[in-house]
């Protein structure tokens, strides 16, 4: 995001009556532009160290991206690190292992002068592939790291230009805007006078992965407990906690997993669950040959485009072996839904609605032993789990299911 854009702007006052006068006004400006580059490594299997390759291939990608001097400024905003693995050994095992990966390329990048602040690192294991993992070469394309970076040129462009004076002329500088992207792919439209004001304190917090939600502790279920499909949420921070004078208006890549759904804004509740906004400001926008959610932002807090979920059913999960369950989280990636269900105390069976249509989905589970030890599953497949169903679904989880992870 090009935050650090600085201009300076000459403003005019009313001007009287005068004789026809010519003036020469020196005016200092500097065009900002955002850049949003990606590249992607290739390892061998079950390898996460770079290879000499790979040393090569990073470094000419970081060589490509310009570097300051006389005439402009350069700045990293933000770079993105996404770790994959093929489907070879265990989930649990390709989740730590496509971590390493992840760690391999933000040590290199350390070393060669990237702030570690700018780094954020995302670890999918398996769960992302984009070739099918029945053939070596499906295989290899799987093992990857994906790397994103956005950064900022700054151009200054000192010159004179010549101004006539003459009666009661303004300047208006203030009827211009200008639209910034962030790393996710939301864009943002506000005006530039207003955006040089508050830029410094403006922030926009993406969350468009089933991980970030999870980490954020927000879900995709209502205040009631209903599940949602969401194509987006963000926590937009403004000034003071104020609104904007002008709204933000916010363009957002139409979701393939929810192109036929009618999308709808919610609001975000401290509990991390949502209240219907019963806005009906979403439309859909075609730029270029992408189509695009927009809607209007003007107060901050937290928001999620959301629809309801397909047909929820019923579900049941029970815990064999004296364990007692305490919270299950469940995540889909197409189309992207998070939901939690608990109890106030561990138990031996929690139940949740969960919607039809829904592609595989990755369970989390914490539970309590029969010693009161606590027990963990990490990003494992809901289909892995035991299933018996008639009427409802029933899972069954037992001890095995934890395996090592506790």
């Amino acid at each position: 995001m090009c935050v650090n854009c600085k201009l300076k702007i000459l403003n005019y006052n009313t001007m009287k009556k005068t004789v026809m006068l010519f003036l020469f006004f020196g005016l200092t400006y500097s065009y900002c532009q955002t850049i949003k580059t990606s590249t992607s490594l290739y390892f061998s299997s079950d390898k996460y160290e770079l290879s000499n390759k790979n040393k090569k291939n990073l470094k000419a990608f970081l060589d490509s991206i310009p570097q300051n001097d006389t005439n402009r400024i350069v700045r990293i905003n933000s770079i993105l690190i996404r770790g994959n693995t093929d489907n070879d050994a265990d989930s649990l095992y390709n989740i730590e292992l496509s971590k390493k990966r992840d760690l391999s390329v933000s040590d290199f990048l350390n070393r060669n002068g990237i702030k570690t602040k700018n780094i954020k690192e995302e670890y999918f294991g398996e769960n992302r592939p984009i070739s099918p993992n029945d053939k070596p070469e499906g295989k290899q394309k799987n093992r990857r790291v994906d790397i994103y970076i956005s950064y900022s040129v700054i151009n200054d462009h000192p010159k004179e230009i010549l101004i006539e004076e003459k009666k009661n002329v303004i300047q208006d500088t203030c009827t211009k805007d200008t639209t910034v992207i962030l790393i996710q792919g939301t864009s943002f439209t506000i005006n530039l006078c207003e955006y040089i004001k508050i830029k410094d304190s403006l922030k926009i917090t993406e969350y468009f992965t089933p991980q970030s939600i999870k980490e954020s502790g927000l879900t995709t279920l209502t205040e009631t407990g209903d599940q949602l499909y969401t194509a987006g949420m963000w926590d937009f921070k403004f000034p003071k906690d104020t609104c904007l004078k002008k709204p933000l208006i916010i363009r957002v890549p139409v979701d393939s997993c929810l192109k036929n759904y009618k999308m709808s804004l919610w609001y975000g509740q401290a509990n991390g669950r949502w209240i219907n906004a019963r806005s009906r400001g979403v439309k859909i926008v075609t730029i270029g040959n992408q189509k695009y959610y927009q809607f209007k932002v003007l107060c901050p807090g937290k928001l999620n485009l959301d629809v309801y979920a397909r047909k929820p059913s019923r579900t049941y999960f029970k815990a064999k072996n004296r364990i007692k369950l305490k919270e299950i989280f469940i995540s889909w990636d197409c189309p992207r839904s998070v939901i939690s269900i608990n109890d106030n105390k561990p138990v031996k069976r929690l139940k949740g609605n969960i919607g039809k249509g829904l592609g595989e989905a990755s369970i989390n589970v914490t539970g309590i032993g029969s010693k009161g030890d606590t027990l963990k599953i990490t990003n494992k497949k809901l289909s892995s789990l035991k299933y018996k169903g008639f009427l409802f679904k029933r899972y069954l989880i037992y001890r095995k299911d934890f395996g090592k992870n506790r």
